[in-house]
């Protein structure tokens, strides 16, 4: 009677194993095939997405990776699930780097077009350096303007308030993580003004780099809570 109870648990727990990695490899399929579609259509003259599309498309394609990674850990030994995580951090950094850069300098939703003007009727036309001038005018504004161009700004670099401080340890400490805040939005807008595309403005980078510290706050929260620690306890790594 033991020994059969044994078997059954032994059963169950490799049929569910074989379900998880199925389900995972299913995930980073439609993951793999959700990158190619989006790739397709950006290399369509006639497809634009707007900026809500956008983001709802990104945000699905990276919940797949997620969910793969998630189903696939709970399978393996916590060294190759450590692994495992952090090759997929790795990924969605590299990608969503990519992704802010294409759409902070090419896409047509944001109207990213260079501009025929010069650099000096560009700088007058198009370069903001009175710091909160635009954020005035944000509150002023209409809601819709008012969100995206006030939270999108905050949104849009949130995400690396997680990930760089995932991926580097040296970033985890606040001084240095202020640096880097400061210099990636400084360093896009620089590009812009090279490019002559949108607006250069030095109220993006304190939007942006308040988005990132936001959510440098909830990674340390995080680290300081144990929640890392127990959603490894959760996918099965006790």
């Amino acid at each position: 009677m033991m020994m059969r109870k044994v078997m059954r648990k032994v059963a169950r727990n490799v049929a569910r194993n074989v379900a998880r990695k199925v389900l995972a490899y299913v995930c980073y399929g439609i993951f793999l095939a959700g990158l190619g579609g989006y790739a397709g259509l950006r290399l369509s003259a006639r497809a634009v997405l707007t900026t809500a599309g956008e983001v709802l498309t990104q945000t699905a394609i990276c919940a797949f990776l997620i969910a793969g990674t998630a189903l696939l850990a709970g399978c393996l030994t916590a060294a190759s699930a450590a692994r495992l995580v952090r090759v997929t951090v790795w990924i969605l950094f590299v990608f969503y780097s990519l992704y802010l850069g294409y759409l902070l300098l090419a896409s047509a939703a944001f109207s990213r077009t260079a501009t025929s003007l010069g650099y000096a009727d560009y700088f007058h036309s198009a370069v903001n350096l009175v710091p909160f001038r635009m954020i005035a005018v944000y509150f002023r504004s209409s809601p819709r303007y008012f969100v995206i161009n006030f939270l999108g700004n905050i949104a849009a670099y949130a995400p690396l308030g997680l990930l760089l401080p995932a991926l580097f340890r040296r970033l985890r400490r606040f001084r240095r993580f202020v640096v880097a805040a400061v210099l990636l939005p400084a360093a896009m807008e620089a590009s812009q003004f090279a490019l002559r595309v949108g607006r250069c403005d030095v109220d993006d980078v304190i939007l942006n780099t308040t988005g990132m510290l936001i959510m440098f706050f909830v990674f340390r929260a995080a680290l300081r809570m144990g929640i890392f620690r127990k959603v490894a306890e959760r996918l099965g790594h006790r």
